[in-house]
């Protein structure tokens, strides 16, 4: 079977938004696709994020589509049970066991900004002071309507593109009510 990066190019060395904290209750998961990498969200017995590979390694049944309680993800398929360190903890069907050692990929991942970061690279560089510094974040009950997001079929490095490129915002998106900061007139 071929992995994400086999066959695509991605930096994965680097945090990524996988959701907004408000998004992650902790008696539900959360399945997201990252870097076409199937993942699954979901919070600790102690009400930390995590993230795991979003696949049973029993018989590949996605994980999401089974429970979490108290923290921990059971497969919805036979009922292997998993920590947030990925780790099998048991099996809840009498009629399907598990090798030792069984377990499921983890994810680095950090809840700031009322943002949950995810690193899907090598966890040996998984800095949390590499998070951008979201100071224009307000803290929960502030006034800033912040905490939606646009999914968009496109290309990830023309999406860069666009957000890099502040100089089209205020021509662009004039009708929103955005004035230029400066006029740049040809000579």
């Amino acid at each position: 079977m071929s992995t994400p990066e086999q066959h695509r190019s991605y930096p994965l060395n680097a945090w990524f938004m996988a959701c907004w904290a408000d998004e992650l209750a902790s008696d539900r998961m959360l399945a997201r696709t990252l870097l076409d990498r199937p993942l699954v969200l979901f919070r600790d017995a102690d009400g930390v994020p995590a993230a795991l590979d979003d696949m049973c390694p029993h018989r590949f049944a996605p994980l999401s589509r089974g429970r979490v309680r108290d923290g921990v993800v059971q497969c919805g398929y036979h009922g292997l049970q998993f920590d947030a360190s990925g780790a099998c903890l048991g099996n809840a069907s009498a009629y399907s066991s598990f090798p030792p050692g069984t377990r499921v990929r983890s994810h680095k991942v950090v809840e700031r900004h009322r943002v949950v970061w995810i690193w899907l690279g090598d966890e040996d560089f998984a800095d949390p002071v590499l998070i951008p510094p979201l100071t224009r974040m307000p803290e929960p009950g502030g006034h800033e309507n912040i905490g939606h997001y646009l999914h968009v079929h496109a290309n990830w490095l023309l999406e860069i593109d666009n957000i890099m490129d502040l100089t089209h915002v205020h021509y662009l998106h004039r009708k929103r009510g955005l004035r230029a900061a400066v006029m740049i007139r040809p000579r």
